[in-house]
C-alpha cells in the first residue's frame, strides 16, 4: 500500500505459491490470507482518511454563519488544493470516488475450512454452496503428494486453473470443487480423511 492507499502488487500473492506447496498448515493459512489482509489494511486506512475529511468539513460548517464556508476560512494547503478543483463539483466527485474505493476495498476474501471422507468414487463433487476462488487439499492435513510413489492426494486449484498431475486432480465448479480419482491422482481414497482450505469472495 502506498501513500495514495492503492495496492500496486501484493507482497505475498497466492500465485507465488508452488502448485504443490509443502508449507505447514498454519503458514499456508497465513499465506492464503495475506492478500486479503493487505486489502483490509488499505481499506481501513482509506476509510479512516475519509472519516477525517468528513470531520474537518463538519467543523468548518459549524464555525460559519448559516452553514456557509468561505475559502479564506480554510488552511492554506486546503485553499491551494481547492484552487485546482472545480468548486462543489470537484468535492462531489471526490466524495463519490472515496465511496467507490471503500466499496471496492471491502470486497475481500473469506477463508473456509473443512474435511471430507474418501469413498473411492472416480468423480466426486464436494458441495460448498458457492463457487470458491481457490481450494487447497491435503490428505490427513499433511500430504498433498508422495512423489516417491509418483502420486498426488490433492493440491492447490484456482478458479479456471485445476490442480493437475495425471489429469485434473481438483477443479473448481459452481457448487464447490470436483475431485477426479484415477490412476495416480488419489484425492478420494476410501476411508481417508482429507482437509481443505477454501477462499471465498466476501
Amino acid at each position: 500500500m502506498n501513500e495514495n492507499y492503492t495496492i500496486d502488487a501484493f507482497a505475498e500473492p497466492i500465485t507465488a505459491l508452488s502448485t504443490q506447496p509443502s508449507l505447514p498448515p498454519d503458514e499456508l493459512k497465513r499465506r492464503l490470507q495475506a492478500p486479503a489482509e493487505e486489502v483490509r489494511q488499505a481499506h481501513n486506512a482509506l476509510c479512516g482518511k475519509a472519516k477525517q475529511l468528513e470531520s474537518r468539513i463538519n467543523n468548518y460548517q459549524a464555525a460559519t454563519f448559516n452553514g456557509e464556508i468561505t475559502r479564506d476560512m480554510l488552511e492554506i494547503s486546503v485553499q491551494n488544493e481547492l484552487s485546482s478543483k472545480a468548486g462543489q463539483d470537484g468535492l462531489d466527485a471526490l466524495s463519490i470516488a472515496l465511496d467507490t474505493a471503500c466499496i471496492q476495498l471491502a470486497k475481500k476474501c473469506e477463508i473456509c475450512c473443512g474435511t471430507y471422507r474418501g469413498d473411492d468414487a472416480q468423480t466426486r463433487t464436494i458441495s460448498l454452496g458457492f463457487r470458491p476462488l481457490a481450494v487447497y487439499i491435503a490428505k490427513n492435513g499433511t500430504e498433498s503428494s508422495d512423489l516417491s510413489r509418483n502420486t498426488v492426494y490433492g493440491g492447490l486449484a484456482l478458479d479456471g486453473h485445476p490442480a493437475y498431475f495425471y489429469g485434473n486432480v481438483v477443479e473448481i465448479v459452481d457448487s464447490g470443487f470436483l475431485l477426479t480419482h484415477a490412476n495416480r491422482n488419489l484425492p478420494n481414497l476410501n476411508n481417508e480423511t482429507y482437509y481443505y482450505i477454501v477462499l471465498k469472495q466476501a
